[in-house]
């Protein structure tokens, strides 16, 4: 059976689509053992991340959003060794392009 799991952007998209008052992602993939990436954008909307084991009331929702800027801080290391290895790869693809590119000329 093949797993349909949306990205972060693609579930954003879909909670402002439905015009949800808060957007809640959890269930990160096993590729991140601490924690995912956190863009940017998602600050500038009430889209919240629930970390294993976050129980909210509902009247307390709109407060979930307001964890990015501890969640970014407590996982800082991890954060920074996610950007680093993301940068490492981007490198890597650009330089097997380049030289697929050569072979061919």
């Amino acid at each position: 059976m093949r797993k349909r799991h949306s990205t972060m952007g693609q579930a954003v998209d879909v909670g402002k689509r439905m015009n949800a008052k808060h957007i809640i992602l959890t269930h990160f993939s096993a590729r991140y053992p601490k924690v995912p990436v956190l863009p940017e954008y998602l600050d500038k909307e009430n889209i919240g991340v629930a970390m294993d084991m976050l129980r909210v009331r509902f009247d307390h929702l709109p407060l979930v959003s307001k964890l990015l800027p501890i969640f970014r801080e407590v996982f800082v290391a991890e954060l920074f060794e996610l950007t680093i290895k993301k940068e490492q790869r981007v490198l890597k693809d650009k330089e097997l392009s380049e030289k697929r590119g050569q072979l061919k000329a």
